[in-house]
């Protein structure tokens, strides 16, 4: 809105007065429509007398937000009235309100300027015109930049009507008294206006800003020594004054910190408040869901031919987290009914006489305001829930294990209603109880996923208007945070549960049997309407239908009649059409002809050939599904490139796999050809040519009738390649191989055995069979491989390159 001076330039004639009693009427207009004051407000009378109290003022900022005044006093005590108002005031300033356009306390209070409170209601209905012109074009326009904190489903302030001025067909009779009191507070308000608003360079005599850039810059000379500016000579009657401004400053200081104490204070006991009514209906909740819910089906199953077991797999841990809820919701009540009391009655009549007592010491010095009541105790515990929360966080595995199984929980639910048409009568006929207010067991079980989050939710506002200097800030900020830790945890399995049953209650809803699997772990459910429809593929007119959007798929249904023996209050549809969104793009279309007004259409990405065209009522609706439609479609493609990506990656790891393996087979039977013969085991080389090994080392290994001579030529046309280590090292030195394919090493440690390395370019002879253990037991040391003869050498090298271990 203008500011409320535009008008009102000069001295306070009546075209002024007259405009600023037209604008309190327009604002007395605004409060008697959005918070129905009983009796209203009259112009006549004006809004000083009806807001002194400060509570017609609150309760106008309550129905705008009712989270922005944190409580309201009835009483007409003087420092509740004040109270009051400083919540207004503070409010107005949360709402977004400048300081200097928002009232102090005496003016309210003592009817001191009721301007000032005219504009800063002006500012409130500019503010809320902002918003929701922002809203508007976030909607219309595709390409308008939205933030995480934009809601583009709701409307802000949907409901409230708006601040608008008089126009000049409208008159408003002001009788002369009311015109010259009016007269004389505009004076005083002109004068606080001048010297408290803050002035733009141009009333401050200052022609063009930028005049400061072109000042000459004074440059200090170097090593010259700063001394310090003399003390300024105050007289004696000017040091008064400035120690009066400082009492009063500071005294303003201390009046505002003890208001925003109050204001915390009154927020904490809010948050305490609906933390105690939400713990009361959740309790009352589980029980529900417990006797009116889980116990009928277990008395019948049955006769509904299910099985015990899936039944008590969907109801798991509820049973613990009950009984431990009721516990803590006892504890709540304990501290929350008792909240900002000083006593409380005592439980154990003994404690209470101790206290009662006075002592030896302070019996003679104590006052009549610190002694205890009779049957009373001091609360120890006033305005602290921090440790009960602390305790409970030993808990919370209980309700981790419970998400967990959460998801499996659904599922198995779905699959017993589909199972037994009896038991989705029997859930009819429950949620018909007086505790269950027609309310569907699947709402009942996810309360428990929810409650967390809303645990961390409430207990971080508690910790937000707690001080630093409380004692319950230690305890309730180790509480927040450890909740925070499994609410995060919780968080992600609670959007996972919703979209999952959001996704059932789709797919519960089709008659008729999908092309595709709907319920699956990567799918996210989006967003659902009537749209006007035409198949471009098919000759067919445009028809309303009822479409699903999902993250990777678009669903299209028709509207059936329900089967007979169907209870369900839900509508029924036939499934038409099946998108996937990865293989399409979406394209508005444009408003030249009246069949393309307010459309969007979605084409094949590959073919580029056109689908399926959609069409909203209006600009907002169709902007709304075209943005939503985008940016599934962008989410998707990328999505299918990263899977091709992947695709193409594992693809090529087999294809390498593979060729080394074939590779290493080739290389063995190029050296054997009667390995081709044998059956290909394994992926590598090694691992299929390792059993075969075995049974021919073994066959190499036994004794034959033959002479060795003729034993060693027949081994040598049929010895197998030589491998490196893939068998092993050997385990005797009458198998170690000598030969001139051998390349010998010496170990640099002391007390080894040489060990031979082996080269690829040449190959060993077939071995002689191994002799027995007593003749390699009576060898002499001086028989070493060096010192043989040419025979045992040739022998020798006859022997496998490798042994097995």
């Amino acid at each position: 809105m203008a500011s409320a001076y535009t008008a009102t330039q000069g001295g306070g004639g009546t075209d002024s007065v007259l405009e600023v009693l037209r604008r309190e009427a327009a604002a007395i207009r605004w409060i008697n429509a959005v918070s129905a004051p009983s009796p209203p407000l009259s112009p006549e009378v004006g809004l000083a007398p009806r807001c002194k109290d400060g509570i017609l003022l609150c309760k106008f900022l309550q129905a705008i937000d009712e989270k922005i005044v944190p409580l309201i006093h009835d009483s007409k005590a003087t420092f509740l009235v004040k109270e009051n108002i400083a919540f207004f005031i503070y409010g107005a300033e949360d709402f977004g309100v400048p300081p200097y356009k928002t009232p102090s306390i005496e003016d309210v209070f003592l009817e001191k300027d009721f301007i000032t409170v005219v504009e800063c209601l002006e500012e409130i209905g500019g503010l809320m015109h902002k918003k929701r012109a922002h809203w508007q074009h976030a909607r219309t326009n595709v390409d308008a930049q939205v933030s995480s904190e934009d809601h583009l489903d709701t409307e802000p302030f949907s409901g409230i009507p708006l601040l608008y001025a008089l126009s000049s067909n409208e008159t408003v009779e002001f009788s002369a008294e009311r015109m010259e009191e009016c007269q004389r507070v505009l004076k005083k308000h002109r004068f606080r206006r001048d010297q408290y608003r803050p002035r733009s360079a141009s009333q401050q005599g200052v022609t063009d800003p930028s005049s400061f850039l072109k000042a000459p810059v004074v440059e200090r000379k170097k090593n010259v020594p700063i001394t310090p500016r003399e003390p300024l000579k105050l007289s004696a009657k000017d040091l008064l004054y400035v120690v009066m401004i400082q009492t009063r400053f500071r005294a303003y200081l201390q009046r505002r910190q003890m208001h925003l104490r109050n204001r915390e204070k009154a927020y904490r006991a809010r948050v305490a408040k609906e933390l105690l009514e939400t713990e009361e209906t959740y309790v009352s909740d589980l029980a529900c869901l417990l006797s009116d819910f889980r116990s009928p089906i277990l008395e019948n199953f049955r006769s509904l031919k299910l099985s015990e077991d899936k039944v008590r797999s969907v109801f798991a841990h509820l049973d613990t987290i009950f009984a431990y809820q009721k516990v803590l919701y006892g504890d709540l009540c304990e501290r929350i009914n008792h909240w900002s009391d000083d006593y409380i009655a005592a439980k154990d009549p003994v404690l209470a006489a101790s206290q009662t007592e006075p002592g030896p010491s302070s019996c003679s010095t104590s006052s009549p305001k610190d002694e205890i009541p009779p049957g009373m105790v001091r609360n120890t515990k006033k305005e602290r829930v921090g440790d009960v929360f602390l305790a409970m966080t030993a808990y919370l595995k209980l309700y981790t294990q419970y998400v967990q199984n959460f998801n499996t929980a659904s599922t198995t639910l779905q699959d017993l209603k589909l199972q037994s048409p009896g038991l989705c009568k029997l859930l009819v006929e429950c949620g018909k109880s007086k505790r269950a207010k027609n309310k569907d067991i699947s709402s009942f079980l996810i309360m428990p996923v929810q409650r967390i989050p809303r645990y961390a939710l409430l207990l971080d506002n508690l910790l937000k208007y707690t001080p630093e200097d409380h004692p319950d800030y230690k305890d309730l900020s180790e509480a927040v945070t450890k909740v925070k830790d499994v609410a995060n945890y919780v968080n992600e399995k609670a959007k996972e549960a919703e979209n999952i049953q959001k996704v059932l209650n789709v797919r519960s809803q089709f008659q008729n049997q999908l092309d595709v699997k709907l319920a699956e772990a990567h799918r996210r459910y989006l967003m659902e309407g009537d749209l006007m429809v035409l198949d471009e593929t098919k000759r067919s007119k445009e028809e309303r239908r009822h479409v699903w959007l999902f993250n990777d798929l678009i669903l299209i249904g028709k509207e059936v009649r329900p089967k007979r023996g169907d209870d369900s209050k839900q509508p029924k549809y036939k499934c038409i059409r099946t998108i996937k969104l990865a293989f399409t793009s979406c394209h508005s279309m444009p408003d030249t002809h009246a069949n393309f007004l307010d459309a969007f259409r979605l084409n094949n990405a590959d073919l580029a050939v056109p689908l399926v065209r959609f069409r909203g009522e209006d600009a907002i609706e169709k902007t709304q599904w075209h943005r939503a439609v985008r940016e599934a479609v962008e989410v998707s493609l990328q999505q299918r490139r990263v899977d091709e990506h992947r695709k193409l990656e594992r693809a090529q790891r087999k294809a390498r796999t593979a060729k080394k393996a074939l590779a290493s087979r080739f290389l063995t039977i190029r050296q054997n050809p009667d390995l081709a013969t044998q059956r290909f085991q394994g992926k590598t080389s090694d691992i299929s040519n390792l059993s075969l090994l075995r049974k021919r080392h073994q066959e190499k290994r036994q004794p034959s009738p033959r002479s060795g001579s003729s034993q060693t030529s027949t081994n040598s046309s049929e010895s197998p390649p030589c491998l490196s280590a893939t068998v092993g090292p050997l385990r005797h030195e009458s198998e170690r191989p000598i030969s001139t394919g051998l390349v010998r090493q010496r170990s640099r440690s002391v007390g080894l055995e040489d060990k031979p390395e082996y080269s690829p370019n040449l190959r060993q002879s077939p071995p002689p069979p191994r002799p027995p253990r007593a003749a390699a037991a009576s060898t002499t040391p001086e028989a070493s491989p060096r010192t043989q003869p040419a025979t045992d050498i040739a022998e020798s090298a006859s022997m496998p390159s490798v042994a097995m271990r």
